[in-house]
């Protein structure tokens, strides 16, 4: 068994968001994103992320002795009059009505932390009416374990959990070796290497993520490709978490290679097709439109070339709009010129 010690990721990203002169609006969402080509939030990304929610709730938080039977993946986002934005990692409705709120902490968890997990708690306790119970995952490297915040008569406490005792290096070499030998890996052995990041060990967080990632590609046509796309996306989701940019450019270039990777691509492509036929569909309209004030004008006189390309060059679709109506109420081309 392993033993779950407290001891949480510092968030790269995470900022309080902005207060308007009318009010505030209070958003709880996931981690935003840097580029549309695999940062964190964007499209592209979604389907990564939620299916890494899915198999967290579903496989992780019960092997890691979180109490309680997951009902569904619940919003991270709520809406209020404040506009402050509180970025929360994964939350969870339970089967006994409450929410489990699920932190990653690679560093120590500060007293803004505890504060800041505190305002998501209060923002959905009032929102849901529920109890709402925060669970800190940290890396075995976490150095200062704070578990409650004390502020007047308030106390504020989260569970913190961390696989001091599992050595990632083990794991992983283990593994490797095994399919070196030709043997498969079971079920078991796949959700060892999604908490790989959590534990201790002296390999580096990105080379278990990268390895681990490799690892599962092998186990394709043995446990299908939607369990393998589950999988392959909470390391994602703990690479965007825990990684540097530098270290997680480098998980994107091993991601290329997997069955989820390929997913990504292929949304990106589809995405981009759509994207070039909403473009071809606007320049066709516009050509068209920049055509039709052209023969207008033909009908009632000649068009020197310099006002054809002016008309043909003009990009805006309002201005060829008025153009338009122009062109087919006056009398000559020259009364055009003067009116446009």
């Amino acid at each position: 068994m392993w033993s779950l010690e407290g001891d949480s990721m510092e968030k790269k990203d995470r900022e309080i968001g902005t207060t308007g002169t009318t009010g505030t609006t209070w958003t709880t969402g996931a981690a935003g994103t840097e580029d549309g080509t695999g940062g964190k939030g964007q499209p592209l990304e979604d389907r990564a992320l939620k299916e890494a929610a899915r198999i967290i709730g579903e496989e992780l938080l019960p092997m890691l002795g979180i109490a309680g039977q997951v009902k569904r993946t619940a919003p991270t986002e709520q809406v209020f009059l404040e506009i402050q934005d509180f970025l929360m990692d994964f939350t969870y409705e339970m089967e006994d009505g409450s929410w489990c709120h699920l932190e990653f902490e690679s560093d120590s968890i500060k007293t803004d932390d505890l504060r800041r997990f505190r305002a998501c708690d209060a923002v959905l306790s009032y929102h849901h009416k529920v109890v709402v119970n925060t669970v800190v995952l940290c890396s075995s490297r976490v150095v200062r374990i704070r578990e409650h915040l004390t502020e007047g008569r308030n106390v504020y406490w989260v569970q913190v959990i961390r696989l001091k005792d599992r050595d990632a290096d083990d794991v992983i070499h283990e593994l490797e070796e095994q399919k070196m030998a030709g043997a498969g890996l079971e079920w078991e052995d796949l959700m060892s290497l999604l908490l790989t990041p959590l534990m201790d060990g002296e390999m580096a967080q990105g080379e278990r993520i990268g390895r681990s990632l490799v690892l599962l590609e092998d186990e394709r046509e043995r446990f299908g490709r939607e369990k393998l796309i589950g999988m392959q996306s909470v390391l994602y989701a703990f690479a965007m978490k825990f990684l540097e940019k530098d270290e997680l450019e480098k998980i994107r270039r091993i991601l290329k290679m997997t069955i989820l990777g390929q997913m990504l691509t292929e949304d990106a492509r589809r995405e981009g097709e759509a994207v070039g036929r909403r473009e071809g569909e606007t320049v066709g309209r516009i050509q068209g439109r920049a055509g039709s004030v052209l023969d207008l004008l033909g009908e009632i006189g000649g068009v020197a070339s310099t006002l054809s390309e002016k008309i043909m060059g003009e990009q805006d679709d309002a201005i060829l709009r008025r153009w338009l109506l122009l062109a087919a109420k006056v009398d000559s081309v020259e009364q055009f010129e003067q009116m446009m």
